[in-house]
């Protein structure tokens, strides 16, 4: 299997096999001991064997043990320049499905059933799958389940050849109660293929091409840290078949889900709005593939996944907000508050989601991307919304429906990390203790600056009265009659003087 083989299938019609027995064929063996086989796998293939279907197929004369038989994978590959701490799990997820099959001749197989599938012996994955059974001949299974197939995972960024993040586990969900169950495939990275003259490139894709049954619900779990830039198929399922997936992502990042149809060009699938009744988005609809919801909480993707279309998820730098209206969650009315917050932002409603509401007294949780194309511009326009918001909020025109009482905004990147440049976190201002005590002091000093003014003015008015009761006085003093003797000798001295 070349990288370039995405989405790959094996069919074959109309094939015969014919007289196959038990025993050695030392003419068509490279030992005596080795059996031969209507069926087998390459043994140095060690990365990803395609879905085979061979429909209409005849067995004459072919006894049991001569169907087929499935080696394990290699413990040689576990060697660094081959495929690291364990061996490539290509082997251990190979299907064979078989349709409109007959047999007819002396021997003859222990079943006949027209049709059936063939697993490998792929423990915790071929034994939890419904209707198979052990075949120790085949070192395989036999089931009765024709909705085995094949998700096939793939990072798509940069480092896709250079860095590895396995062990990929797909596990399997009850989704009764939404825990894991006792399915658990774990699958290895592809095998490093490329040599640099006497060493390998130590180049290995991180592709994985793993056993499910369909119509259920598995988890991707990562060890290592998740691809920015992922696509997601299922190869031999049939029309009617889907999976839903779910991947915890462990990590704030918003994705851009997409979803290309039969190799066709691709078209977004935006997330489920939240549903204010569950308290959680809606449901997956698992008739339209790509369809997706998103736990902010719990940073947990999950989307359905059918033949012919291949999802990919595509990590986008975003802006993360919550606000705290005065309001009842009642009140709240999720299309007024996108298009309010679109207003103020000047931007299209669909750049907004809704990711959460609770009470206390109503706290939304929104996301806002960017119509730019590259992460730099997005970046700049994100910082713009966010500062954009603040101006508004500390002028007091920032219009949500509702008084508010909390407002945070936060730049994150499609890695996951916040921005700490263009990042605002807002809240209604909140007066230091120290400034206070400082407008306390200044308020007592001037209660005393007015009470001594008071006091200084009652006692100038007193002055200023006693001042007017001296003046008045003496006015009287001076109105009052001259005594006669003193007049007299007055007048008497200014006689004399006038004589003389």
């Amino acid at each position: 299997m070349t990288y370039a083989a995405w989405y790959t299938e094996g069919h074959h019609h109309n094939v015969t096999f014919k007289n196959w027995v038990s025993g050695t064929r030392q003419k068509c063996a490279s030992s005596t001991t080795t059996k031969q086989r209507a069926i087998f796998l390459n043994p140095t293939g060690a990365d990803h064997a395609p879905v085979d279907r061979y429909v209409d197929t005849k067995f004459i004369n072919v006894v049991n043990d001569a169907i087929a038989y499935l080696s394990d994978p290699d413990p040689g590959w576990a060697i660094l320049k081959d495929c690291g701490n364990f061996p490539c799990t290509g082997p251990d997820n190979v299907i064979i499905k078989f349709e409109g099959t007959t047999f007819s001749g002396t021997n003859q197989p222990t079943r006949n059933d027209a049709t059936f599938q063939i697993l490998p012996n792929n423990e915790g994955v071929s034994d939890q799958i419904a209707n198979c059974t052990a075949e120790a001949g085949w070192n395989g299974y036999y089931c009765l389940n024709p909705d085995v197939a094949q998700l096939v995972f793939e990072s798509l960024d940069s480092d896709k050849e250079d860095r590895t993040f396995s062990p990929i586990h797909y596990f399997g969900i009850d989704r009764s109660n939404e825990n894991r169950n006792s399915f658990n495939n774990t699958m290895n990275s592809f095998m490093d293929h490329c040599w640099d003259d006497h060493y390998t490139c130590q180049k290995r894709l991180s592709r994985f091409p793993g056993i499910i049954q369909t119509d259920s619900k598995y988890e991707i779990y990562f060890t290592g840290t998740t691809p920015a830039v992922s696509r997601y198929v299922l190869e031999g399922a049939d029309d009617t078949n889907y999976v839903i997936l779910k991947i915890d992502f462990s990590q704030s990042v918003l994705y851009h889900v997409s979803v290309a149809l039969n190799g066709g060009a691709e078209t977004e699938i935006k997330a489920n709005a939240f549903n204010k009744t569950l308290g959680s988005p809606a449901p997956i609809n698992i008739s339209t593939c790509g369809h997706n919801r998103y736990e902010q909480q719990d940073y947990i993707y999950e989307f359905a996944l059918r033949r012919n279309c291949t999802v990919y998820l595509r990590a986008q730098e975003h802006l993360v907000g919550l606000v705290r209206l005065q309001m009842s969650l009642e009140q709240f009315f999720e299309d007024d508050f996108v298009n309010k917050l679109s207003y103020a932002l000047g931007i299209t409603t669909d750049q907004i989601r809704i990711v959460g509401v609770k009470e206390g007294s109503t706290v939304v949780s929104y996301q806002i991307t960017s119509t730019e194309v590259d992460t730099a511009s997005q970046r700049k326009n994100l910082v713009f919304m966010a500062e954009t918001l603040a101006a508004q909020y500390a002028a007091g025109t920032l219009d949500l429906g509702a008084e508010i009482l909390d407002l945070i905004n936060q730049i994150i990147s499609s890695n996951g990390e916040v921005v700490t440049t263009g990042t605002y976190s807002y809240k209604k201002k909140e007066i230091h203790p120290i400034v206070y005590v400082l407008l306390s002091l200044s308020a007592i000093a001037l209660i005393i600056y007015g009470i001594t003014q008071l006091v200084k003015m009652f006692r100038m008015n007193k002055v200023y009265n006693e001042v007017i009761h001296e003046d008045s006085s003496e006015l009287s003093k001076m109105d009052k009659p001259i005594p006669g003797n003193f007049r007299d000798s007055k007048m008497g001295k200014l006689e004399k003087t006038k004589k003389d």
